[in-house]
Parts: C-alpha cells; sequence; structure tokens
C-alpha cells in the first residue's frame, strides 16, 4: 500500500492560494460602470460649460439622462471664443443645428473606430472620423479631440478643439475637405487654387463641382504639368449652382475650363459624359453644390 506523505497545512494553504488568485483575476475583469449619465459628466468639466449652456438653453439635456447611448463632441470654450463670424451672427434656430451636430446617438469607443469613418449626427448630417494609429482622433479634417474617451453609463464624451460645422453652413472648399473619400480631389483643387479662392469665397451665382471620390483616382493620376492639372479641375467645376433637378434633362454644361460636359438621365440615375455617374447628389454649401461621381471627368475626351 502506497502511503499519502502529503502535508494536511500544505494542501491547506495550496487551496487558499488558489483562491486567492482567482479572486484576483476575477477583480480585474470586471469593469467598473459609471454611475453617472452622459449629462452628468459633461457638467463637471468646467471647460465644457458652454457647450452645456446650449444643451439647456435649446432643451437637449433631457435627452442624455435616459437609458438610450450617446456620443458627445463638445467643443471647448476656447473654441466658442473663436467661433467664426459666419456662424456668430446666425439665428438661435439655425445654431441649433450647431450644438445637435456635436451629437451622435449611440456608443463610439475609439476601440471601435477604424481609420476613416462616417456617422450620422442628430441634427442629421454626417460627421467625418479619423482614428490614428496613436490613438489620436481628428474630426472633419479639423477639429481635434483633446479630452478622450470621458465615460458615462449611457455614453461617451470626446471634447474638441473646434466648432463642428455642418455643411449647409460651410463653404464648398470646407465640404470637400471634410471627406476623406475625397481626398485626391482636394488634393487637385488645392493644387490649383481652385480651392483656397473661388471655392472658399461667397458667390451670388453659386458653384457646381462634381467631386471624383477617392476609387475614383485609383487608375487616373494627377497630371504633374500645372496646365493640365489646372485644366483637369476647371472640367469638373461649373460657375453656376445646378442641383439634381437641374441636370433632369438631357443637356450639355459648360464647366470652367470652356469645354462641355453631357448630362444623361436614367430614371433616377444622371450620368456624365456616358461614364461618370453621380452617386451622391445635392451635398449643399454656402456658396454651391457638390455632386459625388465615381469616374474622373478627362477633358481629352471631349
Amino acid at each position: 500500500m502506497v502511503r499519502n506523505t502529503t502535508n494536511p497545512l500544505v494542501t491547506l494553504l495550496s487551496v487558499v492560494f488558489v483562491m486567492l488568485i482567482c479572486i484576483g483575476c476575477d477583480d480585474d475583469n470586471n469593469v467598473s460602470i459609471p454611475e453617472e449619465n452622459i449629462y452628468e459628466t459633461l457638467q463637471r468639466y468646467d471647460e465644457l460649460d458652454t457647450f452645456t449652456s446650449y444643451l439647456e438653453e435649446y432643451e437637449l439635456a433631457d435627452q442624455l439622462t435616459g437609458s438610450d447611448n450617446f456620443t458627445l463632441f463638445p467643443p471647448t470654450d476656447e473654441a466658442f471664443e473663436n467661433l467664426p463670424e459666419r456662424l456668430d451672427t446666425l439665428s438661435e434656430d439655425r445654431f441649433q443645428h450647431i450644438v445637435e451636430y456635436h451629437i451622435h446617438e449611440g456608443y463610439l469607443h475609439p476601440d471601435s473606430l477604424e481609420e476613416f469613418q462616417e456617422f450620422e449626427s442628430t441634427e442629421g448630417s454626417t460627421l467625418f472620423i479619423e482614428y490614428s494609429s496613436d490613438n489620436s482622433i481628428t474630426i472633419n479634417d479639423r477639429a481635434s479631440v483633446v479630452m478622450q474617451d470621458l465615460d458615462a453609463y449611457n455614453g461617451i464624451l470626446n471634447a474638441v478643439d473646434e466648432i463642428l460645422v455642418p455643411d449647409e453652413f460651410q463653404p464648398l472648399s470646407d465640404v470637400i475637405a471634410k471627406r476623406y473619400s475625397l481626398s485626391t480631389m482636394e488634393q487637385g483643387l488645392h493644387l490649383s487654387h481652385l480651392l483656397d479662392n473661388e471655392l472658399s469665397q461667397p458667390s451670388t451665382s453659386g458653384y457646381t463641382v462634381f467631386a471624383a471620390t477617392e476609387t475614383s483616382f485609383e487608375e487616373f493620376d494627377l497630371p504633374d504639368d500645372p496646365d493640365e492639372l489646372n485644366e483637369l479641375m476647371e472640367y469638373h467645376v461649373v460657375d453656376e449652382k445646378l442641383l439634381a433637378d437641374d441636370l433632369s434633362e438631357v443637356q450639355s454644361i459648360e464647366p470652367m475650363n470652356g469645354g462641355s460636359i453631357s448630362v444623361q438621365l436614367d430614371g433616377d440615375t444622371i450620368t456624365l459624359n456616358g461614364n461618370a455617374e453621380i452617386t451622391t447628389s445635392d451635398i449643399e454649401g454656402t456658396n454651391g453644390v457638390v455632386h459625388l461621381i465615381d469616374t474622373v471627368l478627362d477633358p481629352s475626351s471631349q
């Protein structure tokens, strides 16, 4: 017979040791749930007082105290101090659009973000978010998140250093720049000086930009020659505001380079020059409209 030589005291101590390890593991896995709602969390930060006051003024605070999840991008007080003049003169009703544009219904934690993503605000317009490998977040190509991941039981706060502005209150230069899907188009318009001149200025007649998306430039490189680049970019801009309804009949449009763009209509589908389809129409800014197209317009094919 084999005798059991295990010391009972050693066995007892081993069991206790294992239990302590398990308890420690349980503590590590437990995630503490914040006790405050997202509005109460916002109120704790003095540097966000201006945004908090606007939520109260426009009676938006109550919706942030329930069980529905929200993500807030409140601008800092300093951002409000640097409010652009064109926004400072808006009526209260129109400024409410600005405030609501900083609210997203849903929980956007950085761990769930991809490099470039689009989300709808409660105002109805799109927020364009860039999440970098260093965990920094940029919104609409301008505003940086300066206070990140402030958790509440019904959402999260990410404070920004600039006011976020919907398309309807921006010139076409900003409407284009905020869209990461138009990066190459933005680069071309910038190099041809259209972005910083005509498309950033007020206009009585307005402008129409047929903006080729990033994927359409995969097989079409921007010209190195400045004259060719200007010709290409001016071929995508019309010195007149033309909404989709204005393109409802087969017609020819004269862009800024003096050439011609043909328009074909097939049901709700609008095609330019027989091969460039308008995929998103009527993105309106303060000085015109942008239509997204899936193919670069080639002026040499006129």
